[in-house]
């Protein structure tokens, strides 16, 4: 995650999406620097409330309220959203995640020293699960790779991923990857992928969180439809 990035039309989906879930959450945005590109452009969906509140207003509102600075790159950031009134039941890890692997390790471990009790770890990287860079190597920053989902999920935590999709692969490509991978890994039946025509967002959940979670799906079939199609 970029602080550039904040507030487009895909934050409004996973904060929607975090939101129906209820529980108690620790985001760790993984925080890079921000850079020269147009990602996070999408914010035109702030003009059209007539379209868009209509999924989640509070949540619209707020982020209509602070169109002026998710607008001008100086001060759009993800603190603009760190509100327990706008995403109840959580916590943040803020810190910036760099290509160092030593670095990185000593990073995630103060992240699990700081979950405490949270039920959901949500990893926010930039471009989403592991692709053809090594951990440690230039630009690993922007991924998260499969043994820390597992490193969490073995902590006691279910595990919410986002994934941007990638050029090559559509996002139904990348669903059945992320699902193949995760059931590999895993050996989990409660693996539940939520669609965007751009991202998806992957949740491996424990058992204990299931009946829960599947009461969210309900909520969030209702409230979303197919802007967050679960499969």
């Amino acid at each position: 995650m970029k602080n550039q990035y904040f507030g487009d039309i895909n934050d409004y989906k996973k904060y929607g999406l975090i939101r129906q879930l209820d529980l108690k959450t620790i985001i760790c945005w993984m925080l890079t620097p921000n850079n020269d590109n147009n990602d996070g452009g999408q914010i035109k969906y702030l003009d059209k409330p007539y379209q868009w509140a209509k999924y989640d207003k509070f949540l619209f509102q707020y982020l209509e309220k602070h169109k002026r600075n998710i607008s001008d790159k100086q001060y759009r950031s993800v603190s603009i959203i760190q509100n327990r009134d706008i995403i109840p039941k959580c916590e943040f890890f803020n810190e910036i995640i760099c290509d160092d692997g030593e670095l990185r390790n000593q990073y995630f471990k103060k992240l699990f020293n700081i979950a405490n009790d949270a039920d959901l770890i949500f990893f926010d990287p930039d471009i989403g699960l592991e692709a053809l860079v090594k951990c440690g190597n230039r630009r690993s920053s922007q991924y998260l790779y499969w043994n820390e989902v597992k490193t969490a999920y073995d902590k006691g935590f279910s595990v919410l991923i986002y994934q941007h999709r990638h050029r090559s692969k559509t996002v139904e490509n990348m669903a059945e990857y992320s699902r193949v991978e995760a059931l590999k890994l895993f050996r989990v039946t409660n693996i539940f992928i939520y669609k965007t025509p751009s991202v998806l967002f992957l949740l491996i959940a424990r058992d204990e969180h299931r009946k829960s979670i599947i009461q969210a799906n309900k909520r969030i079939k209702q409230a979303w439809g197919n802007i967050l199609a679960i499969h």
